[in-house]
């Protein structure tokens, strides 16, 4: 701390012709000016806690002026006599003005001595530097310039004090000179500490600074948001002298950032409520879409001996499929705009039977001027390892984009082994058109386009009419992606052809690589004809182990005889619980496990289903669980049932949600599998016949 010079100094100090400044010995900084350096150099005010040496003195003559304070402290130097006045001769110092001016640099002689106990440096200065009238204008004028100019700026020392501020700064702050200049920086900027000791940092280190923000606290006590432009004026011997500090208003900026940041965020909320809107929509498409799909599978059914009605039921078949698909388009991309990625695990799947599958429903499709041929030539056993959704869902939607363009020519659909690794299979997408000038250009070559990186205008280029669904090629392309291939495409003059390549080992429960390959061929003049095989390659499935009747874990009581749902007629008898809330979607249920003879009752929501299985816990083989239901929801009723109630009988999602988030998230609380709607009455048999330990019928 620096140490407190006696009152009874001051009085005659300002009797002295000379400038008189008292230093602290020990930290060199001015403690007391009389009224002569008041005159001259600056207010007792802006000198008082400035460092002499650094603040006031250039850096060229500061060696001799720390030559002579050093003699003046030596030991034995008797401070009564003439002699011990030490002298550094004709030494810039810092004219800090009197009204605070802009500094200005001017020739003064210092002597200096010690006091009796050594606790201050006594220093007397007297100007040397002659002023004419010439000079004197000169230097008027360059203290207009800075002091009016009209850009704040000011003057730091090398202490961090300010030296020098304009007339604008002080404006701005509100602060008067006499408030501002020669106090510490820091003390206008509270809660800035460490941003301007990096500030100082990185201006000692050589660097300018440009446009960083900082917050000073004016003098009525509001915050002003400033930037700051800086860079250091350097002693000969570079180190540091001064900072020149420029700063200009931030608030008009700050204003525009955060109406930029409003507008942001309720565009972020917009795009969260379309996006719940557009999931509930999804869900809401889906769930009618399995209810026609069901409808159809009875009728078809019932009306089986019709051959007039069988493309009818076929197309509409494809219709509801292919709105189910643009459905699952449109999540896909609200799951890309979430940045989440969709999972894509490798399954047993049986690959011929699929493929059977995917070719009745494009059976349909039937045109006078457009073949469709389908060529699938395999010699591989059908149980392998792949992602059947993910395979037939961008299967679709290259085939469909091909028979929707191709208005007059002809669409093929390959199928093969890749014979130099044994595992590949390569799918191949065709359209020859005949009328010309519908290809996408007229070049030919293979163009591999980068997945994703292709927008949807560009997607359309594919045929000149504009009609291509992007949006639909945009996520097969990320499909592919996640299962480790990429769709090649080769434009043509009349020609496309959409090519991948996936790995589809064989499962190591499937019987050995066939001798003989499976192979279909499907055409005539319309374009349509049923598929043969030429080798019967899948076999229908092999239900699993039959489940026993459900038991209750961990029950220590006596039960007796197990309960029967009502309307069981004998201990043989299935019976499946559907905890559904939608009517139509009860009544496909029902319908469909009527026909295989298997009992069923309904709950509308998850609460009714624990109360049923709490008055009957023995009473159902099976719970066909609907996820959103009002009440209480599929998944919070899996967990009763599961943590609560303690039953183990198989319970398998039956929802419109999908992906592999939420078929997760299902297996993880409990339920033994996932039936996504719409699903055919083929697959719904399936998965019912496999855990009811029953034939499929």
């Amino acid at each position: 701390m620096d140490a407190l010079m006696p009152d009874s100094w001051a009085e005659p100090f300002n009797f002295c012709s000379d400038l008189v400044v008292v230093l602290d010995s020990n930290h060199r900084t001015i403690v007391h000016v009389n009224k002569q350096f008041v005159h001259e150099i600056a207010p007792a005010h802006r000198a008082v806690g400035l460092s002499f040496l650094t603040d006031l003195i250039q850096p060229s003559d500061r060696p001799a002026v720390e030559t002579a304070m050093s003699n003046a402290f030596c030991p034995g130097v008797d401070y009564r006599h003439e002699k011990s006045l030490h002298v550094a001769t004709s030494v810039c110092t810092l004219v800090l003005g009197v009204l605070g001016q802009y500094p200005i640099y001017r020739s003064y002689d210092w002597k200096f001595t010690k006091s009796e106990d050594d606790k201050f440096f006594l220093c007397l200065g007297r100007l040397v530097t002659v002023l004419n009238a010439e000079r004197h204008k000169d230097e008027a004028e360059m203290m207009d310039f800075f002091d009016n100019a009209p850009i704040a700026m000011h003057w730091l020392g090398g202490t961090g004090n300010i030296i020098w501020a304009n007339k604008k700064e002080m404006e701005v702050l509100g602060y008067t000179a006499e408030e501002y200049i020669g106090q510490p920086i820091a003390k206008f900027c509270p809660d800035e500490q460490e941003l301007i000791l990096n500030i100082f940092h990185n201006l000692g280190t050589g660097n300018s600074i440009h446009d960083v923000p900082v917050r000073f606290r004016k003098k009525d006590g509001r915050i002003q948001h400033l930037l700051i432009d800086s860079n250091v004026n350097w002693n000969v011997d570079g180190t540091f002298n001064h900072t020149r500090c420029f700063i200009r208003d931030d608030t008009e900026r700050l204003v525009r950032e955060t109406r930029l940041k409003l507008q942001q965020n309720q565009l972020e909320e917009l795009a969260k409520t379309k996006e719940a809107l557009l999931r509930k929509v999804i869900h809401e498409v889906r769930t009618p879409c399995h209810q026609i799909a069901s409808n159809l599978d009875v009728l078809e059914l019932e009306d089986s001996n019709n051959a007039d009605n069988r493309s009818v039921f076929s197309s509409l078949r494809f219709a509801v499929q292919h709105l189910s698909d643009k459905m699952e388009d449109v999540g896909d991309i609200l799951m890309l705009g979430d940045q989440m990625v969709k999972n894509f695990p490798q399954l047993p799947m049986n690959l011929h039977e699929g493929l059977t599958k995917f070719n009745d429903s494009f059976d349909w499709f039937q045109s006078s001027r457009v073949e469709f041929v389908k060529h699938i030539e395999l010699k591989r056993g059908s149980e392998v390892l792949g992602n059947e959704h993910g395979i037939f869902r961008v299967l679709r939607i290259l085939l469909y984009n091909s028979l929707q363009q191709t208005l007059d020519g002809r669409v093929v659909l390959e199928v093969s082994d890749v014979h130099t690794d044994g595992v590949s299979v390569s799918f191949t997408v065709s359209d020859t058109r005949v009328d010309s000038g519908q290809g996408a250009n007229n070049g030919g070559g293979e163009e591999e386009t980068s997945v994703w990186a292709v927008t949807s205008s560009d997607t359309n280029n594919l045929h000149e009419d504009g009609n291509a669904l992007g949006l639909s090629l945009l996520v097969a392309k990320n499909y592919l992606l996640h299962m480790d291939s990429k769709l090649v495409m080769i434009p043509g003059l009349n020609s496309n052809v959409a090519t991948f390549t996936l790995k589809l080992p064989m499962n190591g429960n499937a019987s050995e690589t066939l001798k003989t390959p499976v192979f279909y061929n499907m055409s005539d003049s319309k374009g349509y004809v049923a598929a043969e095989l030429t080798l019967e390659a899948h076999k229908h499935f092999e239900p699993e182990p039959t489940y026993s009747r459900t038991q209750v874990v961990d029950s220590s009581e006596d039960e007796g005889p197990p309960s029967k749902a009502v309307g069981l007629n004998s201990d043989t008898t299935k019976s499946v619980l559907v905890v559904e809330d939608n009517k139509v979607s009860q009544m496909c249920a029902q319908r469909v496990l009527k026909g295989m003879k298997v009992l069923s009752d309904v709950a509308e929501n998850g609460r009714e289903a624990i109360d049923k299985l709490e008055a009957h816990p023995f009473a159902y083989d099976l719970v066909l669980m609907d996820i959103r239901m009002p009440v209480m929801d599929g998944l919070d009723c899996t967990v009763a049932i599961r943590k609560e109630l303690k039953l183990q009988m198989p319970i398998i999602a039956f929802t419109a949600e999908h992906g592999a988030e939420m078929k997760q998230q299902c297996t993880s609380i409990g339920m033994d599998d996932f039936l996504c709607k719409p699903v055919n009455s083929k697959e719904f048999k399936t998965i019912i016949s496999k855990y009811l330990g029953i034939p499929v019928k």
